[in-house]
């Protein structure tokens, strides 16, 4: 359905000004509530910010970030038709009129102002969030593709061919600024839930394990 509404090209659109504050992962979320607020009024969504925080200078195209800097990462979640253009080559057009410049999206963060049904139906959020990030990863540019080979290549070892162990545990010691949100969770708690997933596996008594 999303993507049905995104690639619906009667729509107009709406755009969502992503601000240069909190994480990737908290973008992605707010972008999963740009697209409900907008839905819900009748539009497709836009992202605009060209400098944008987590756009990579060296490898994402200006032009292309001038217009959605989802553009260099997720090639299809916005701009499925002819029509779509930046808001300022939008302006500037000749033929533009008020009516088609793009109506800017409620404030995401503001949850008076999120879209009704998710608003009342808390399951309806939770699959909503999910559609929202299977849409923007269903096809995602090979930049991501590359960096993801060159980091198991610096993990593993050789220039990319090596393989992942297929025991390998990851772990997220999430530390830093998160300490503004919660209380963080002392190094015990980690090595502890290890070493639970080791004796799951059986392997509670081995001498190695991989651990990332």
């Amino acid at each position: 359905q999303i993507q049905q509404h995104q690639s619906n090209c009667t729509m107009d659109t709406a755009t969502f000004h992503v601000d240069n504050a909190f994480g990737l992962g908290s973008h992605l979320y707010m972008w999963s509530q740009a697209l409900c607020n907008a839905w819900e009024s009748g539009y497709r969504v836009q992202t605009h910010n060209p400098v944008w925080l987590w756009m990579d200078q060296a490898y994402c195209d200006s032009d292309k970030a001038a217009m959605s800097p989802l553009l260099c990462y997720f090639p299809e979640a916005e701009f499925q038709c002819p029509r779509d253009e930046s808001l300022e080559q939008r302006i500037l057009s000749s033929e533009a009129s008020i009516q088609s410049i793009p109506r800017n999206v409620s404030n995401p963060r503001l949850s008076h102002l999120r879209c009704e049904r998710i608003r009342n139906d808390p399951a309806y959020l939770t699959e909503f969030r999910a559609a929202s990030m299977e849409y923007l990863f269903h096809r995602i540019s090979p930049i991501i593709l590359q960096e993801a080979a060159r980091q198991v290549g610096l993990l593993v070892g050789g220039s990319g061919g090596g393989q992942v162990p297929a025991d390998l545990i990851t772990v997220h010691m999430r530390y830093g600024d998160k300490f503004w949100e919660m209380d963080l969770a002392p190094a015990e708690e980690y090595t502890a839930a290890v070493s639970q997933i080791l004796f799951q596996r059986g392997q509670g008594h081995n001498r190695t394990a991989n651990i990332y």
